[in-house]
């Protein structure tokens, strides 16, 4: 599992979005209670231009990670970027209740 991540994080890097949407699609196959992998996914599918899929992939992060600040400030991430300021301070003060100390601006 780690290694399918790892290998669609390099892909991401790299600037192949299609190959890490599939190796972050299949690492979710192979553990649908992987909150990270949603996470990985999420952030291929924003840069892919698919905003309203990434959010729902952070959401399913968030309900799986209930202790995870990262799918939470990751959403902040995406409202802040549409300019729903509000919407983005409600999501980063949930990420602070959730992981106060690791929680990076």
């Amino acid at each position: 599992m780690a290694a399918l991540l790892a290998r669609g994080a390099a892909n991401q890097a790299r600037g192949d979005l299609a190959a890490a949407l599939a190796d972050d699609t299949q690492a979710i196959d192979r553990d649908k209670k992987n909150a990270a992998a949603y996470v990985a996914r999420a952030s291929v599918l924003r840069a892919e231009g698919e905003g309203e899929k990434s959010l729902a992939d952070l959401d399913a992060a968030a309900s799986l990670d209930r202790k995870s600040a990262t799918p939470v400030a990751a959403r902040g991430n995406y409202f802040h970027a549409k300019g729903d300021h509000e919407r983005a301070i409600v999501e980063y003060s949930e990420a602070l209740k959730r992981e106060p100390r690791h929680v990076a601006r």
